[in-house]
């Protein structure tokens, strides 16, 4: 089995080039060295005589060390005049988004430089005071930004370089919530990616106000959830926003599974349990393999492709089958019965849950192929330990029945499987069981690579065969026809095409 490498599953966010941290010991002693274009785009900034002043993220991701994504400016003056001139004067690309709040965008793609430009509609200080968190509600003047003593120029009317300081999210004034009630949810996920805590009065204000999400645009709520979701520890994420009363205002489904009593090889409720399979995708698809603590999961390029890449939205594979997992027993609440024997049993909550998740997804405005994803991510996700009902392992014919019927998804769907299994038996998990587990998985992961680099070579038969050897006219039996003779030579049934034309003649009773 391949090993996993010590890199992160996914690229980091891409680097932006204007700047380069020269060297980061501590984070209270930052030594930053400029690109010349950068150096060239301060000046020119300050050569328009025009105030102008860095905020927000990128001041705060300056003192934390961080790689900032994004330049914004604050401007007293004219926006769009100014982002044009810029456009113009350094090549990049003006956009105007044509919404209430006048921001314009200027793009360097080469540079990896994205530029907001804000007007000032007020004071400095009312404008700083009006942003979300005091964190964010930074200034540094663009004349002071390449200084080497830059901190000494830093304006905070909130105290948010004390809250840097303290790692804490706290709301710059109770307005801010009531302005945009989003920016819930947006604590959540800036506390996740910082690595800090809710500010406590910060906190209990969420919780009071938590109804407030429902006067959020559905787009925007979904767009916040994703970035969440799409975070490591979203797990954690995802009981804080269980506690502050978010959650289930998000996915109101997800209430009725709560204390939802499962079979004794649960070790959680059905809620918990949900939220704990979000955690189990992420612990056996991250490539650190000092997680891997009880058997090793097969991984290779192919495999660590298959989650990286972008489903929609600009959210990879591995978001969504989390988004699969947080769905995957959504159905449960509404199939429980206990049969003669006093067993639980939730018969048929995968097609029920598939249905449920392809609902709710469609109220938060997903798009069609994300919904289809999760709904196959939901609906199939028995299916990996289906594959085989002995202690040996699944048949090759078992393995390419899962592959055709559900294509490269399956692959998601039987780290699916591991996770749900994982957050079934949580401390109880007994390890012959899960090292048998990761058997199946593993014999169905390497049996469909090497059937990769059979299909490469020509079929055995074609549509062409059948038209010319057996005399059948084109139509939809095609396809049933094909795949079984596929079928049986990634089995090993059989082998050349001689062996071909006569497993076909066999399959319709030609002599």
């Amino acid at each position: 089995m391949t090993k996993r490498t010590l890199t992160t599953l996914h690229p980091l966010p891409k680097a932006v080039d204007f700047f380069m941290i020269s060297g980061f010991s501590t984070r209270s002693n930052l030594a930053f060295s400029f690109t010349p274009f950068l150096l060239n785009f301060q000046q020119w900034l300050i050569n328009r005589n025009v105030g102008i002043h860095v905020v927000g993220g990128f001041v705060r991701d300056l003192y934390l060390g961080r790689c900032p994504k994004d330049l914004d400016l604050l401007v007293d003056g004219d926006v769009e005049d100014l982002g044009h001139d810029i456009a113009r004067t350094f090549g990049g690309v003006f956009i105007k988004p044509g919404d209430r709040h006048s921001i314009v965008k200027v793009v360097f793609e080469r540079h990896g430089l994205f530029l907001d430009l804000t007007p000032l509609k007020t004071t400095l200080q009312e404008n700083l005071r009006a942003r979300d968190f005091t964190i964010d509600a930074l200034a540094l003047p663009i004349q002071d930004l390449t200084r080497a003593d830059w901190k000494s120029f830093v304006i905070d009317f909130t105290g948010g370089v004390e809250d840097l300081a303290r790692k804490l999210i706290k709301i710059t004034g109770a307005s801010v919530i009531e302005s945009d009630p989003l920016r819930m949810l947006r604590a959540v996920r800036l506390a996740k990616e910082l690595d800090f805590t809710l500010e406590t009065t910060t906190e209990s204000y969420i919780k009071k106000h938590s109804s407030c999400i429902d006067l959020v645009a559905t787009e925007r709520i979904r767009d916040e959830f994703l970035a969440i979701l799409s975070l490591n520890h979203s797990k954690d994420s995802l009981s804080k926003l269980d506690d502050l009363g978010l959650l289930c205002r998000i996915i109101p489904e997800l209430h009725f599974a709560k204390e939802v009593d499962q079979p004794r090889e649960h070790y959680w409720d059905v809620f918990n349990h949900t939220i704990e399979s979000v955690g189990e995708v992420e612990l056996i698809t991250d490539r650190d393999e000092t997680k891997q603590s009880m058997c090793d999961i097969y991984w290779d390029d192919r495999i660590e492709e298959y989650f990286r890449r972008p489903l929609t939205l600009g959210y990879d594979r591995r978001t969504f089958v989390k988004l699969g997992a947080l769905f995957h027993d959504i159905g449960k609440p509404h199939t429980k019965t206990n049969d003669e024997f006093g067993r639980t049993r939730f018969l048929g909550h995968d097609k029920r849950g598939a249905a449920i998740a392809g609902r709710r997804m469609k109220l938060l405005r997903f798009s069609s192929k994300a919904i289809k994803f999760v709904e196959l991510m939901v609906g199939h996700h028995l299916r990996p330990f289906q594959l085989t009902n002995s202690p040996n392992l699944p048949t090759k014919k078992a393995v390419y029945r899962l592959y055709r019927d559900l294509g490269i998804e399956a692959t998601g769907i039987l780290f699916l499987g591991l996770a749900d299994y994982r957050a079934a038996r949580g401390p109880l998990m007994d390890i012959e069981d899960w090292e048998h587990k990761v058997e199946i998985v593993n014999h169905a992961l390497v049996t469909y690579k090497e059937w990769n680099k059979k299909t490469k070579e020509a079929r055995l038969l074609t549509g062409h065969d059948l038209i010319n050897i057996f005399r059948i006219e084109p139509g939809p039996q095609f396809g049933p026809l094909l795949d079984g003779v596929e079928e049986a030579w990634l089995s090993g049934a059989i082998r050349t095409r001689i062996d071909a034309i006569g497993w076909m003649r066999g399959r319709l009773n030609i002599k």
